[in-house]
């Protein structure tokens, strides 16, 4: 069953740009980008309790493995570009 799912502008030309590189649909290239987010969540040497942890000045980046330190740096790009 669909379900609507809102994104920002940026968002959505993102996914549109990658898709025409990768030569997937719009809708399978926000797929592919889901499963590789949950992939990185799910894997054993991810923790994102230590990504969150830094975002709230917890702790310092040194701590974080090199996956970890993507996320991190993608959701503070994120933070920093509301748009997105």
């Amino acid at each position: 069953m669909p379900r609507p799912l809102n994104l920002a502008a940026a968002m959505l030309e993102s996914i549109a740009a990658a898709a025409d590189k990768s030569g997937r649909t719009f809708s399978d290239q926000t797929a592919h980008w889901l499963l590789i987010g949950r992939a990185i969540e799910e894997s054993a040497g991810f923790d994102f309790a230590k990504v969150e942890a830094v975002l709230v000045a917890g702790r310092d980046t040194v701590d974080l493995t090199e996956t970890e330190r993507i996320v991190w740096n993608a959701y503070l790009h994120e933070r920093l570009t509301p748009e997105l």
